[in-house]
């Protein structure tokens, strides 16, 4: 029972942080799911142990995966326009514009 509950929770939380990390893109995925990894596994060993309840180990680690994820997200937003900006400025074309043939 507890096996399957584990396995059904690793698979929950896996794909939870594993959206979470393909906000990102700034090559930040893998360090992520690292961090996913050992704090799901030192809450999983909480629950072990009976320091803590499942359901209120999982809502810990939702909620700082989603708060992660979130900051990321919008770091990712904020390079993103950055760049856009220096590669239209930089552009020739938008510099120029387009001449009627």
């Amino acid at each position: 029972m507890l096996r399957t509950q584990c396995s059904r929770v690793c698979h929950t939380a896996t794909e939870k942080g594993s959206r979470a990390d393909q906000s990102s893109g700034r090559g930040q995925g893998l360090n992520h799911a690292l961090d996913d990894v050992e704090k799901l596994v030192a809450l999983l060993l909480k629950v072990k142990t009976g320091e803590k309840p499942l359901d209120e180990a999982l809502q810990a680690y939702e909620d700082e995966v989603v708060a992660r994820g979130s900051k990321a997200a919008l770091g990712s937003l904020d390079d993103a326009e950055a760049n856009t900006k220096v590669q239209f400025a930089t552009n020739p074309l938008a510099q120029r514009g387009v001449q009627a043939a």
